[in-house]
């Protein structure tokens, strides 16, 4: 009886700590489920296609902090480079042909408005931020610097709210989120599906064709533009972001498996009770023969 019993509690160790195991590695793969994923783009791109595509970054990185310096022939010359270094990149695995095409024309089109006779600082300004962004997309797929943008779509969506209310200025509202989002569309393009862009540009293009009317139809498809950068931006799910940093999986691990350790703790002391029980009768019988 004394080696059943031993055996009985043995099993309930090994049970105990394999629960202890599993909320251990549950707690821990969670977190990290981003970086994995990291991981693995980074693998399955080749390591020098992946230095190109690193060079590509830092490359748009110095060209756009010349150009902010006032330094454009620095930076029609870091242009030109990215340029070549794109030319070089096997595109095939590392982002759609939407996606290198917005690149390419971003590039394009930076470079033409550099060698332009006469400067355009803002239009430059915004080609340049968006080859940037786009470069930064390539290699940053869960947290892009297109991201930050989100503040800015968000306050330009609620003053197109107000002007459909008021049933004025509803067409120029639309043209500023238009503006706004085009600085991040080409990097939009390499981190989401092509059919969230075309979604986004047909609600801005079914505001942009509205009189200045007050119609709650409008105001039902702010709603659904405002629904639409929750999915932009990962609001609604966590298909493009990380976990959120208020979510604690360990704690809640940790505590579901204490529940379950002490029901099983329970369930052992009523079972060493009940075989404790049964000991003595069973020894009173064998000497009462």
């Amino acid at each position: 009886m004394l080696s059943k019993r031993y055996r009985w509690i043995a099993g309930f160790l090994v049970i105990v700590c394999a629960i202890l195991a599993g909320c251990n590695g549950d707690a821990g793969g969670l977190p990290d489920e981003t970086h994995r994923d990291d991981l693995d783009e980074e693998r399955r791109v080749p390591p020098q296609q992946q230095q190109r595509l690193q060079l590509l970054d830092e490359t748009a990185d110095r060209m756009y902090a010349e150009l902010m310096k006032g330094e454009l022939l620095a930076a029609r010359e870091r242009m030109r480079e990215l340029g070549e270094l794109a030319g070089r990149i096997e595109w095939a695995g590392i982002t759609s042909v939407e996606g290198m095409e917005a690149l390419m024309t971003a590039i394009v089109q930076a470079k033409e408005l550099m060698n332009a006779v006469q400067a355009e600082p803002a239009r430059l300004q915004i080609a340049a931020a968006q080859v940037r962004l786009t470069t930064d997309a390539l290699l940053h797929r869960h947290q892009p610097l297109w991201l930050e943008y989100e503040k800015t779509l968000r306050t330009d969506t609620e003053k197109l709210r107000e002007a459909v209310e008021e049933g004025r200025n509803v067409i120029q509202a639309a043209q500023q989120i238009y503006r706004d989002y085009q600085v991040i569309r080409p990097a939009v393009l390499i981190s989401r599906p092509i059919e969230l862009n075309v979604k986004i540009e047909s609600l801005l293009a079914f505001f942009m064709q509205q009189a200045n009317v007050i119609d709650d139809r409008l105001l039902e498809q702010v709603a659904e533009l405002s629904r639409t950068w929750d999915e932009l931006f990962g609001k609604d799910v966590s298909a493009y972001l990380p976990y959120a940093e208020g979510q604690n999986p360990t704690y809640w691990t940790l505590v579901i498996g204490s529940i379950i350790i002490t029901v099983l703790c329970f369930v052992a002391y009523r079972k060493y009770q009940s075989e404790m029980d049964v000991v003595p009768v069973t020894g009173r019988k064998k000497n009462e023969r």
